[in-house]
């Protein structure tokens, strides 16, 4: 995991890499944080600095800090407004914040208010802090050979997520339904049940596909519950709601997507 730097307005560029994140972790955002620049990562479920003199001297250490991050709700995006207020969104709906980040954060929110992921974070003054999320579902499905006909948020309730599949394969009659978020083990988590409750056929060997694949980065996955399953013609996948989970999951089941399409509608495919 690197970070490119130029101190000479952009006639050059050096390089540095941050050597406590793993091969298999990524920096989500960083931030200037006082004299150290303050790096945070959703895969390691903590931060990461080093002082911008060093680095830009090429002397730099990185230390990790991981005091105060609840393990499963990572941080995605980190703002600062000054050396001793600093915000850390990320996983869930969680908020921290520290006076210092090379000692420790503390929560502010534990997905109280929201239990979507917040990837972004800006402070108007040390009282006013405005956070928000964005699962980039049309992003991640440009590769796709298809096209978005719904687009739905609705609260985690197991009912109301049974009502809204159903009116949807009613509806629009969808190749595929994904849905974001509520694959896991806290007591809002209801997709894996909601899908099982409308779906005709369970495909379990997609759920088992992702979590296999995402194991290979990051040992929480296994708490992951998400299936798959059949309503009419319609597949419905549970994703994570993790913005890069969900990426790093539908690019596992992408290359079959078509196939599946064709078998259920009743096509031949190849």
């Amino acid at each position: 995991a690197e970070i490119i730097f130029t101190d000479d307005g952009g006639v050059t560029y050096g390089e540095t890499n941050i050597s406590t994140l793993a091969a298999n972790e990524d920096p989500d955002e960083f931030s200037c944080v006082g004299v150290n620049v303050v790096v945070v990562s959703e895969d390691s479920d903590s931060l990461h600095h080093a002082p911008l003199a060093d680095i830009l001297a090429g002397t730099e250490t990185w230390t990790e800090v991981t005091t105060g991050f609840v393990v499963g709700n990572g941080p995605l995006a980190i703002y600062s407004s000054s050396p001793r207020h600093t915000w850390i969104v990320g996983e869930n709906g969680f908020i921290y914040f520290t006076e210092d980040p090379t000692s420790s954060v503390i929560v502010q929110d534990a997905g109280v208010v929201t239990v979507n992921d917040l990837n972004s974070v800006h402070a108007l003054n040390i009282e006013n802090v405005i956070a928000g999320g964005a699962n980039g579902i049309e992003k991640m499905i440009v590769d796709l050979p298809g096209t978005v006909v719904a687009y739905d948020v609705v609260p985690d309730d197991r009912k109301v997520i049974c009502d809204r599949l159903v009116e949807l394969c009613a509806s629009q009659n969808p190749d595929v339904i994904l849905t974001l978020g509520g694959t896991g083990v806290r007591p809002t988590d209801w997709a894996p049940e909601a899908t099982r409750d409308v779906i005709e056929k369970e495909v379990p060997g997609i759920g088992e596909a992702m979590r296999q694949e995402s194991l290979k980065k990051v040992r929480t996955a296994m708490l992951s519950r998400g299936t798959a399953g059949i309503r009419g013609k319609t597949l419905i996948v549970n994703l994570p709601g993790s913005p890069k989970g969900a990426r790093e999951n539908l690019a596992v089941i992408q290359p079959v997507l078509d196939h599946t399409v064709g078998k259920i509608s009743g096509h031949k495919t190849g």
